[in-house]
Order: structure tokens, then sequence, then C-alpha cells
């Protein structure tokens, strides 16, 4: 009987082993295939962080061109200021050496022409008045004056 007991004892041990192989075998199996999954999973995850990656490298050296592109503009923009205030302060030279030398060319004399109110100024003539004969020192001030108008000429058509 003692013999029986023990052959029962060692059946039951050798069932609930088996019991348990396979248990065990269908939890290796799940994570075979979980594993399986995860690995597909973590290669689409790579997959997204090289495309993302490559899109960064892209957008970087796309802002670094534009950066370039900016930096010339502004200073293309700051030389144009530049010439432009060159030329206004030419002009503005232009404008009072011609308001200097209008009354000498037409024999006024500057008090009177500086006295002058804006509001005692007469009304513009529809011809112009003929100009006098220059002399030797009026045409070299012309002259003079010509050059610079030539190169306000020039600045003014390199502007557009």
């Amino acid at each position: 009987m003692a013999e029986q007991l023990t052959q029962l004892a060692l059946a039951l041990l050798l069932g609930l082993n088996a019991v348990w192989c396979v248990l065990l075998h269908q939890r290796l199996r799940r994570l075979r295939s979980d594993g399986a999954h995860l690995g597909k999973f973590v290669a689409e995850v790579d997959a997204v962080v090289a495309r993302a990656e490559e899109a960064l490298r892209g957008l970087r050296s796309e802002c670094a061109a534009m950066e370039a592109r900016l930096r010339r503009q502004s200073e293309n923009a700051r030389r144009r200021g530049d010439e432009l205030k060159r030329t206004c302060d030419l002009a503005g030279e232009l404008l009072r050496r011609t308001k200097e030398d209008l009354p000498a060319a037409t024999g006024e004399s500057r008090a009177p022409a500086a006295a002058r109110s804006r509001a005692d100024t007469p009304p513009p003539r529809a011809r112009p008045a003929p100009r006098p004969q220059p002399t030797a020192g009026a045409a070299a001030t012309a002259a003079a004056g010509d050059e610079e108008r030539a190169e306000l000429l020039r600045l003014l058509d390199q502007l557009r």
C-alpha cells in the first residue's frame, strides 16, 4: 500500500509538472509573439525618428540659407539708405548753392530776397524769365554744379 501511495504521489507530481510545462510553454509563446510585435514597433519608431532627424537637418539648412539671404538684403538696404542719404545731402547742398547763387545771377541783393516772406512772394510766372549771360566765374560755378548734378542723376538712376 505504501508503494501505491508513493506511485500515486509521483503520478500526481508528474501531472502537475506536465500542466506547469504546458502553461509555461503558452507564456513563452506569447512572449515570443509579443517580442516580435515589440521589435516591429521599435523598428517603426526608429524609422520615424530617422525621418524626423532628416527633416530637422533640412529645416536647419533652410534656416541658414534664409539667414544669409536676410543678411544680404539687410546690407543692401543699408547701403541703399546710405546712398539715398548722400543723394539727399547733395541735393540739399545743390539747392542751398542755387538759392545763394540765384540773387547774384539775377542781380538782386541778398537782403531783399531774404527779407521777403512767403506771403509776399508773387505767384510763379507762366513763362520762365530769360537767363542772363554767364560770366567767367559763373561759368566755373556752373561747371561745378553740372558735375554735381550729373553725380546726382547717376545716383538717382542707380536707386531705380
